[in-house]
């Protein structure tokens, strides 16, 4: 097997267990207990809770497609590819695990707090894998990546958590609870955390950003 398909394979692996972990905490724990997050998940969950749809994988894809096209013109060949296979997935893995997965919501004995929490530690656990071997899962993780071209000095879980704000502030409107945005913020603030730390570790492939495989 050749050095480069062991480097296809090693994303390919790598990039669909960061992917899964992402899913299962959006799909389980946030979005069930009304966390505004922010991103084109953030924007397909409010949709979906709108219309009542659970195909939210489908929402982010028609979401994804003009921001894609940006990310064609603008990024290097390689991110593409890896983000491409990366919001293809997404949305095969959103709208099945959507059907399966539990929904862990928070009750009267068992506040949102907690849930939250799990779910922003997940999530960012889930994104920085995928960060760590060159990929995004589309949205505003292409958006920061056309940022950072300019301001490459910029820290992506900086970036990433200015451009939750807005989805965050809608959210509270949409689900007609303030809390909805503060459980927001709260998810924003550790998950953006979480994905420094993961980039900041050492792992024993290859995973710089815009890697030519």
């Amino acid at each position: 097997m050749s050095e480069k398909v062991k480097k296809w394979l090693t994303f390919g692996i790598v990039d669909l267990i960061g992917l899964a972990i992402y899913v299962f905490a959006w799909l389980s724990f946030i979005a069930p207990n009304k966390a505004g997050i922010g991103g084109v998940t953030g924007i397909a969950t409010l949709i979906g809770y709108i219309y009542q749809k659970s195909n939210l994988g489908t929402f982010t894809l028609l979401i994804n497609i003009p921001i894609f096209i940006l990310a064609l013109i603008n990024l290097p060949k390689i991110f593409c590819i890896k983000t491409g296979f990366t919001i293809g997935m997404s949305t095969l893995l959103s709208n099945y695990f959507n059907q399966v997965l539990p929904h862990f919501v928070g009750l009267k004995n068992t506040p949102r707090f907690g849930f939250c929490f799990a779910g922003a530690l997940l999530m960012g656990l889930g994104i920085g894998t995928i960060f760590k071997v060159g990929g995004a899962s589309g949205g505003s993780d292409i958006i920061s990546n056309l940022i950072l071209l300019k301001k490459p000095h910029l820290k992506i879980g900086v970036v990433l958590f200015i451009m939750d704000a807005v989805v965050i502030l809608l959210s509270a409107f949409v689900y007609k609870d303030v809390m909805s945005a503060l459980y927001g913020c709260f998810v924003s603030l550790v998950y953006t955390r979480v994905v420094d730390l993961v980039l900041k570790l050492k792992w024993p492939i290859s995973t710089q950003r815009g890697d030519h495989l």
